[in-house]
């Protein structure tokens, strides 16, 4: 049990914890101690100071200050709390979760002639008369529906174990077979953790790491209570895109092994290893190793916020490395050799919470990442002769809160490069060559758990030279889209 006291007399901000019936007194951040002020108490001004290690240097006035500012910076997320179901001497379970649904109206520019529907942009079936799309979803937001379960124990001082899992849920049927077919439920999260003094290991299904701090930025600043880009309309899977593909990286959830270090003043360092990812689409089907990720990353008391990524994965593509002639390449014993593609990347960004204003931005930049998500199955991953395709992507977003209201939006670009073999025009297979996205959304809250959301997000998407044939004019083809998106949003 945590207890804040506040000796007047004394001029002395102690935070106690309490283990039965005696008590262990903790000299906590001014931040620490704020998150936890009785606000209803009657502050009195001071003029001396704690002798607590940092109490000395910021005075029992900077815990006040503190604590308004902090009020302010946990509103956003004081919607959110785990329900405590059961508990005994030993384990904990507590419930969390949200459930949503929005109505997205998507209206804009078909798919371009010569251009693959899956390459790029949103793809939808445009009326005859005016060659526009437009489209229609009732669907969940950025984040699906949400049903998690968290188990915990204390084994001993210092130590705790942690069991997540978690059901992630759509709201739309889909639509082509008879009645549709009904939203899928996934297991996104699926882990058990170890908290020690040496450190944090994670082993199961949970977020990646590389991509983790943009997407996150993307939610806690604009989208975690909207939807951004819809992603699809045909087929709505999973949750909706935010910004990831328009200047962002969706790291996906995935199985693996993660060590993180004990914090130590805000920074911490994180290893994974993953289940590796494979593209079929490009005959690169032969994974070796695990993919390696890892994270950097500063917290100042949720004020100021850095962090710093990266990924490796090796790849071997099913066919061997074959010449300019098309024969296979063949090493000193006379063997084919194989055709070895690293996937990697770096990704880093940074972001301030002033309460009122909140601002952040991000980058990545690497080979094999397409657009969206790295390594993600698509023919645009790699050029003909399997060369992986390098991409980067940056991002800027913004929010101004007041009180319960929240209005926040920002804009981000995605951009794939040809390899050096690669020439433009094309005729066929055509690359994308960027993703625009620009968003600005009004976030309500109500009942301190239920959030209104109505945003526009205008989505701007081009593509490499194309000619169909010699005789044709070359073209850039490209795509404006406007979304408009509303919906409801209960978290609890």
């Amino acid at each position: 049990m945590l207890v804040l006291e506040v000796d007047t007399r004394r001029n002395r901000v102690r935070f106690f914890r309490r283990r039965g019936s005696g008590r262990r007194s903790v000299y906590a951040p001014p931040i620490a101690i704020a998150e936890r002020c009785p606000f209803n108490e009657e502050i009195i001004p001071v003029k001396s100071y704690s002798k607590g290690p940092f109490l000395s240097r910021m005075g029992v006035a900077a815990v006040f200050l503190s604590a308004a500012l902090t009020s302010s910076l946990l509103g956003e997320g004081a919607a959110h709390s785990e329900i405590s179901v059961a508990k005994d001497d030993d384990w904990e379970l507590t419930v969390d979760g949200r459930l949503n649904a929005f109505f997205s109206y998507v209206q804009g520019d078909k798919t371009p002639s010569g251009v693959a529907a899956w390459t790029a942009g949103i793809s939808d079936v445009a009326d005859p008369n005016t060659g526009k799309i437009g489209s229609v979803r009732i669907r969940t937001g950025f984040i699906q529906n949400v049903l998690g379960a968290t188990f915990t124990k204390h084994v001993g001082e210092n130590y705790k174990i942690v069991g997540r899992y978690s059901l992630w849920a759509g709201a739309s049927n889909e639509r082509k077979p008879i009645l549709g077919q009904q939203a899928d439920v996934q297991a996104r999260e699926a882990y058990l953790k170890i908290e020690a003094p040496w450190g944090t290991l994670l082993a199961g299904r949970d977020l990646g790491l590389f991509g983790r701090g943009g997407i996150s930025m993307d939610a806690e600043i604009v989208h975690a209570n909207g939807l951004g880009s819809p992603c699809t309309t045909q087929t709505i899977l999973g949750g909706a895109c935010g910004f990831a593909g328009h200047g962002v990286l969706f790291p996906a959830f995935n199985a693996g092994f993660l060590y993180s270090t004990p914090k130590a003043a805000g920074l911490q360092a994180t290893l994974g290893l993953y289940d590796p990812s494979v593209n079929s689409e490009r005959s690169y089907e032969i994974a070796p190793y695990p993919r390696v990720e890892a994270q950097l990353t500063y917290n100042l008391r949720d004020i100021f916020k850095v962090f710093a990524e990266v990924m490796w994965q090796r790849l071997i593509n099913n066919e061997p490395l074959k010449d300019s002639s098309g024969n296979p390449v063949l090493d000193t014993n006379g063997k084919p050799k194989d055709q070895i593609a690293d996937a990697n990347g770096v990704s880093a960004g940074a972001s301030i919470n002033l309460g009122v204003f909140q601002a952040g931005g991000a980058f990545y930049s690497g080979t094999g990442l397409t657009l969206i998500v790295p390594i993600f199955n698509t023919p645009i991953l790699s050029d003909a002769n399997n060369i992986l395709r390098k991409g980067q992507g940056f991002a800027g977003m913004a929010a101004l809160k007041f009180g319960d209201t929240k209005i926040a939006g920002g804009v981000g670009i995605s951009q794939l490069k040809l390899t050096s073999a690669e020439q433009e025009p094309y005729s066929q297979v055509l690359p994308p060559k960027q993703q625009i996205g620009m968003s600005i959304g009004l976030y309500q809250t109500f009942f301190k758990q239920v959030i209104w959301a109505v945003e526009y997000f205008r989505g701007q998407y081009s593509w490499y030279k194309y000619q169909a044939t010699t005789s044709d004019p070359v073209i850039t083809p490209t795509q404006n889209v406007n979304v408009v998106n509303t919906g409801l949003t209960l978290v609890f």
